[in-house]
């Protein structure tokens, strides 16, 4: 994957998110435009970002972002602790602190958009029972939120 300084800054954008929002993992499926493959972009907090294009793997660590500036993000949400949140897919329940589920959508709403075209964003968050929470959304999409084998949308 070639990169650009706008490449550099959807990284930093990224990154940001991973390391600010409170969430274990990003994965985004960066929109290229029609009859191109998208890369698949992780990111952990404090950890390298990987790269998945095609056959190709690529790792950038944290210090060739630094001095990028991200794309502000107007909802970047609060870290939230895992004893806030709570999935029993068993019973199709999430339990979370008023307003909580939404903000978390919102922001990875948000991050999909920035990062333009139809790419999706995934954001994976620690609750209290140790299942993991996934946020999914892409732009002019309704976000789904995932636990364990259940699905709902939002």
């Amino acid at each position: 994957m070639p990169a650009s300084a706008a490449d550099d800054v959807l990284l930093a954008t990224i990154r940001d998110f991973a390391d600010r929002s409170g969430t274990t993992r990003v994965v985004v499926l960066l929109d290229r435009g029609p009859d191109r493959e998208p890369p698949t972009i992780e990111a952990e907090p404090g950890e390298p970002i990987t790269i998945e294009h095609g056959d190709e793997n690529f790792i950038v660590p944290p210090v060739d972002l630094v001095g990028v500036m991200p794309l502000p993000l107007v909802h970047m949400p609060k870290p939230v602790p895992a004893t806030a949140l709570n999935v029993d897919p068993a019973l199709d329940q999430i339990e979370a602190p008023l307003g909580v589920v939404d903000a978390l959508a919102r922001a990875v709403g948000e991050l999909a958009e920035a990062m333009g075209g139809r790419s999706v964003a995934v954001a994976e968050f620690t609750t209290r029972s140790g299942e993991p929470l996934s946020v999914a959304a892409r732009a002019g999409e309704p976000v789904v939120l995932t636990a364990g084998d259940q699905q709902f949308e939002l």
